[in-house]
């Protein structure tokens, strides 16, 4: 019986799988298909799309809409004049 050489343990685990070596070829590794073409035609016009449809709903909803703002009240909200402050307490502390 001849000596088979050294065994390739992947070969011994998954004896139906073939396993080919890397070729060095002067064709590159990918190149463009009729089908890529058209995938990215398919993505491009969908994208397109979308963005069409964003544009459009903002025209609709969004861009007539405005809030307007009152400077007295904010003032007020963001400095109010003589409120208490929260920290300041008139209970008696609590646990005595």
């Amino acid at each position: 019986m001849p000596d088979p050489g050294p065994i390739d343990k992947t070969q011994a685990f998954f004896p139906a799988v073939r396993y080919s070596q890397p070729t060095m070829s002067s064709s590159p590794a990918h190149t463009v298909t009729g089908a890529d073409r058209r995938l990215l035609r398919h993505l491009t016009v969908a994208i397109v799309l979308k963005l069409l449809v964003l544009l459009l709903l903002w025209q609709v909803l969004i861009r007539g809409q405005r809030v307007d703002v009152d400077s007295q009240r904010m003032a007020e909200i963001v400095a109010p004049a003589a409120a208490p402050s929260p920290a300041v307490s008139q209970e008696a502390p609590h646990g005595q």
